[in-house]
């Protein structure tokens, strides 16, 4: 994963998707909270972003092709340990 800036974001991709980071930055601003917004994933057709704080995740996931976002999703810190723990309780099974 590599930092982004919103300048970066907005020159390269999206102003709809700088403008709503940009309100997420100053939601965590406000209350004190310490934040980092990094590439998360790329391919040649997608590019996902995450807006992470010790509280919580957002996830943004834009088409590079449409130059749009597709996905946005927000994840608690308690529903990321949730499902750390439902995966650890699979087994893992071998393949052949």
């Amino acid at each position: 994963m590599s930092e982004i800036t919103l300048s970066e974001l907005k020159e390269k991709y999206c102003n709809e998707l700088a403008n709503r980071i940009s309100k997420h930055i100053e939601y965590a601003k406000e209350r004190g909270m310490q934040w980092k917004l990094e590439v998360f994933n790329e391919d040649d057709y997608f590019i996902s972003f995450v807006f992470v704080t010790k509280a919580f995740t957002r996830y943004y996931e834009f088409n590079k092709e449409t130059k749009k976002m597709t996905n946005e999703w927000i994840i608690g810190s308690v529903d990321c340990k949730k499902m750390l723990n439902i995966m650890e309780s699979l087994e893992m099974e071998e393949t052949v």
